[in-house]
């Protein structure tokens, strides 16, 4: 480059890798609740008894449940005692049948509300004040509720503790973490408090938690502020019974900066919140969907859990967050690493828009790449905006303000590539891109043809669920691709177990893994009626791992597969090992 200057947007770099650093934002500035919100039961997990308190896990949900055939009841709730379970969700975001979430966690008395980081290996959660699998009652002879942390294992939840800042003689409990868990928002009725339960923040420092600090009167009353959920952008939903509200627990929203400090509270309009109890509330990343637990059916203590649907993101960019002016720094300051952005002129067009330009590079070899092909598509109205990137890797579009825009782009030699964000002033005027090269085949096969069978042995899925685990399904993703280039192809789609647990619960462990597969292959773009499935259980294992033998994780793991049948293709797909598919 010969310019002496350039614009970057090392701001924005800096703000997407901690946004509010030194910030305290309105909540309103992050929220939109101009959407409209549609609710639906969670039907596959509705049952006679408490539903409540869901949390995303992998590619469901864990929540609570009040056990229905326990021999022990709380005397306190007149029910019987909570443990975690875990449902898959569907293609549609509804959750399906649910099954008991870990049998390491599950104790005689209360498992509550659980909290994950971002890369589901470490799990809080709440549990009754015990020690060696007794009760520990207060003074009072009460039992109260700490809060718990475990870390994944190869087969269930492992090191279990109890958290440093827990004590026998009041409650702490409903644990919200960051993303990488080194923030906790909690509830607790420890000394010192508003009254009632409270909110409380603490932060772990050198793998060290700190002494808890209260949210203070912006959040906390002299009732109960209870059921925190925190989101990655700094958002923090909770229920209360001292706000004023509709009625009965309620849910409310506000900030919290990178201090530890609340900012602005809203009450959640309908229908986040009724004329009875509602909490738990979670959102997904897109803020296109979430989930809560309410008591609107009318029965006291009878939660169910409910699906929300958002026309569009719940998510809006905080103002002082924009960019505004360009910011000029000489080139020599500037590390390789920065991605360069630059206001740049776009044709005019005749109705307003926020013009945009995209530089689409390789990531590999950092040169532009021509021939691009780039869709917007806008969720704000109809239609597909559609551009080709030129020699020096640009294209150029206008798009519509105040709109969510799902970007693709696809190129041949180069992975495909998307991404959404929501236009509005001041954005960029030119983003800087970067496109893979295109994977080698992950799939071990050297032809695809009608009655060939293939092994996918790369799925892996979490001991004793249905749930795949994210980042490992990259065969399925190959399949989907095949799939989505030869539309004729139809499948047989089989689930095998290894040989731990009962015949009969394997083989309907079975069934869920294949539908899970399934789900994945659907939520792709590949029709449903292309996929048939078929529950094998344990009835096919490879190896010397049968009933009481002793094995390791790694054998047994390879006995915990799925085969794809190819019931039909109208021609023969020859692949090159290594390589993407290639053929008629």
């Amino acid at each position: 480059m010969t310019k002496k200057y350039r614009y970057i947007w090392v701001l924005l770099v800096l703000q997407l890798i901690n946004p509010f650093a030194g910030k305290c934002q309105p909540v309103d500035s992050f929220l939109n609740l101009d959407v409209i919100v549609s609710i639906e039961v969670a039907e596959a997990i509705r049952s006679k008894n408490l539903e409540s308190s869901p949390a995303y896990y992998e590619n469901g949900i864990v929540f609570v449940y009040a056990r229905e055939r326990a021999k022990l009841i709380d005397p306190k709730i007149g029910m019987p005692y909570f443990e975690l379970m875990y449902s898959d969700l569907g293609p549609e975001g509804q959750p399906r049948k649910a099954v008991s979430f870990s049998s390491n966690i599950r104790s005689r008395f209360h498992e509550g509300p659980a909290a994950f980081t971002s890369d589901y290996q470490e799990i809080f959660f709440t549990r009754s004040n015990t020690r060696n699998g007794q009760g520990v009652a207060d003074d009072d002879k009460k039992i109260r509720l700490h809060i718990f942390h475990a870390t994944k294992g190869p087969e269930d939840w492992e090191n279990i503790e109890v958290l440093p800042f827990c004590a026998d003689n009041y409650s702490t409990c409903h644990p919200a973490v960051s993303p990488d868990g080194s923030r906790m928002i909690f509830a607790s009725d420890m000394p010192g408090g508003f009254g009632g339960m409270d909110l409380y923040i603490v932060d772990k420092i050198n793998g060290a938690w700190q002494e808890p600090v209260n949210l203070g009167p912006t959040v906390n009353t002299n009732k109960n502020e209870i059921f925190p959920t925190f989101l990655p952008n700094g958002v923090l939903f909770f229920a209360s019974n001292g706000h004023r509200g509709k009625g009965g627990l309620d849910l409310f929203a506000t900030h919290i900066s990178s201090g530890g400090e609340p900012s602005g509270l809203i009450h959640m309009p309908a229908p986040f919140n009724s004329r009875e109890d509602d909490l738990g509330l979670i959102i997904d990343n897109s803020g296109m969907s979430g989930f809560l637990a309410s008591a609107r059916n009318g029965k006291k203590f009878k939660d169910d859990v409910f699906l929300l649907k958002m026309s569009s993101s719940i998510f809006r960019f905080p103002e002082s967050m924009r960019i505004e002016e360009p910011i000029i720094v000489e080139e020599t300051t500037v590390p390789d690493t920065v991605e360069e952005v630059r206001i740049a002129d776009v044709p005019e067009v005749k109705e307003p828009c926020v013009p945009m330009k995209y530089r689409i590079l390789s990531r590999k070899s950092q040169q532009p790449i021509g021939g691009v092909a780039v869709r917007c598509k806008p969720d704000c109205r109809d239609g597909v905006l559609e551009a080709v990137s030129d020699q020096e890797g640009m294209a150029a579009l206008c798009l519509p303000d105040d709109c969510q825009i799902l970007v693709s782009m696809a190129g041949e030699g180069y992975q495909p590539h998307s991404f959404d964000f929501t236009t509005e002033p001041g954005l960029p005027g030119i983003w800087n891109i970067f496109l893979d090269p295109e994977k080698e085949s992950a799939l071990d096969v050297d032809r695809i043809e009608t009655g060939v069978t293939i092994v996918l042995d790369d799925i892996y899925y979490d001991f004793n669920k249905s749930a795949i685990q994210r980042g490992a399904a990259e065969e399925l993703e190959e399949l989907a691709r095949v799939m989505d280039t030869y539309p004729s192809m139809r499948i047989l789609l089989s689930a095998h177990t290894d040989s731990r647990g009962s015949e009969a619960y394997n083989l309907e462990l079975s069934e869920r893994r294949a539908f899970a597969a399934k789900d994945f292959l659907v939520a792709r773009g590949i029709a449903p009626e292309r996929i048939e499935t078929e529950a094998k259980g344990e009835s096919e294992i490879r190896n010397h791992c049968r009933d009481g033998m002793p094995c390791s994780e790694t054998e047994h793991r390879y006995n915990r597969r799925s085969e794809v049948k190819v019931l039909h293709i109208d021609a023969p797909v020859q692949f090159r090992r290594n390589t993407t598919p290639s053929g008629g």
